[in-house]
């Protein structure tokens, strides 16, 4: 080591807390090839040699082995190192001493030694043999996971199954939830499939929108609702025809989008929220039953509780992107999308999908063609709605001032 002191903490929770990959990687840098490992149970001598057959032949590997069975026996270990430096000197805070099994079964039974290196060796050998199994158990289950994948995702006589294929997270979990965090409870993104209340999690985002705490401020909300709330001016769950006029207008679209979005979401979105069969007079939206406005033909990316399930939003660009990272949608992509996951006999959900879709292409109006996975997964919660109307409204307000003042300057000088 380089730098002991600094370095010490990290190979030491690597070795106990790492991956196999990890394991090796540590003990390929920091341990010589011939080390060797004494332990109350088991024990390695050193040796290192190089074969011409079987190649290096080191101490070292058994020592990895070793490591891979504990790990395998504590999947779980908590581990806290610290240290207290002094005037930038370590003292010695506590001192264990721990005597070898050798020497400490000479006092009792003076002549145990060979027994004792005998069953150490044997406890080792039981050590390679199990995290040998462990390994090769896994290997197999990685095998036969990868040919279920293959078999049940697609049918190479249905093409549109391998054309279209879903969204498959690799690598496990990215990130895992805090437990006692508020606003959801998951254990990662391992479990794309399962819808998420209040977040619109995926896995590169698993806590949803943390921008200004967007995920802690919303947390008594659906994804749905969090869609709508910018339309809900006042916050009292009710949203008016002319909110949706002026929700659309400072999002910079023209008088007659407006208009038209007015009159087709307030017209045909309003009774699915009503509470009674008679429909409201005055077409207004009740935030609180939104998701009774779900339709079909959608890419089901919330579920009919008005939740964000991860994995159908993944398979949208899994699906449908022709870019190479499939990080964003281009219009054919959206067109494509609509096509595919139109259903028979939905007309309404064949036109409020495109209108959607449009409305999300003309909002987002990338440069490059490309609609970031991102930005749409912001569209979902609703928390870039905010965004692009507070820099439209700023932009708009430098432009009234740079007038205002070439007007004023104008007037000086024609004084």
């Amino acid at each position: 080591m380089e730098y002991p002191r600094n370095e010490i903490h990290d190979v030491i929770r690597t070795l106990t807390q790492g991956t196999p990959e990890e394991q090796g990687e540590t003990i390929r840098r920091y341990f010589t090839p011939d080390a060797a490992f004494e332990h109350p149970f088991c024990r390695i001598t050193s040796f290192a040699q190089r074969d011409p057959y079987l190649g290096d032949i080191e101490s070292r590997w058994l020592l990895y082995m070793i490591y891979r069975w504990y790990r395998f026996l504590s999947p779980k270990i908590l581990l806290d190192i610290n240290s207290s430096p002094k005037n930038n000197l370590y003292y010695i805070r506590r001192q264990e001493d721990l005597y070898p099994v050798r020497e400490f079964m000479k006092f009792p039974l003076p002549f145990s030694g060979p027994f004792v290196d005998a069953l150490r060796s044997m406890v080792t050998m039981a050590c390679i043999v199990s995290a040998s199994a462990c390994l090769l158990a896994t290997s197999a289950f990685e095998v036969v996971q990868r040919f279920a994948r293959e078999k049940w995702a697609s049918v190479l006589e249905a093409p549109v199954t391998t054309d279209r294929k879903a969204f498959e997270l690799t690598g496990g979990a990215l990130q895992s939830a805090n437990p006692n965090d508020p606003i959801d409870n998951y254990q990662g993104m391992s479990e794309l499939g399962i819808p998420r209340a209040n977040a619109a999690a995926t896995p590169m985002s698993p806590y949803g929108t943390t921008k200004d705490r967007w995920n802690e401020r919303h947390s008594h909300q659906t994804v749905m609702q969090q869609h709508c709330e910018f339309f809900d001016r006042d916050k009292d769950g009710v949203i008016w025809p002319s909110d949706v006029f002026i929700g659309f207008w400072r999002l910079g679209y023209h008088l007659v989008w407006c208009l038209l979005a007015t009159y087709l979401i307030s017209g045909f979105l309003s009774y699915g929220t009503q509470s009674s069969l008679l429909p409201d007079p005055f077409f207004r939206i009740y935030v609180s039953r939104i998701h009774k406005d779900k339709h079909g033909s959608s890419s089901g990316t919330y579920d009919p509780e008005g939740r964000f399930v991860p994995q159908h939003f993944e398979d949208i660009f899994a699906k449908y992107a022709q870019e190479a990272d499939q990080e964003g949608l281009t219009w054919n992509d959206v067109m494509r999308q609509l096509k595919g996951q139109r259903v028979a006999a939905d007309p309404f959900g064949w036109i409020a999908s495109f209108f959607e879709w449009f409305a999300t292409y003309l909002l987002l109006w990338p440069e490059d063609g490309v609609m970031k996975k991102d930005d749409i997964r912001r569209i979902f919660d609703g928390s870039i709605f905010y965004e692009i109307a507070e820099r439209r409204e700023s932009k708009a307000q430098r432009a009234k001032e740079m007038r205002r003042a070439a007007k004023k300057s104008q007037d000086l000088k024609s004084k």
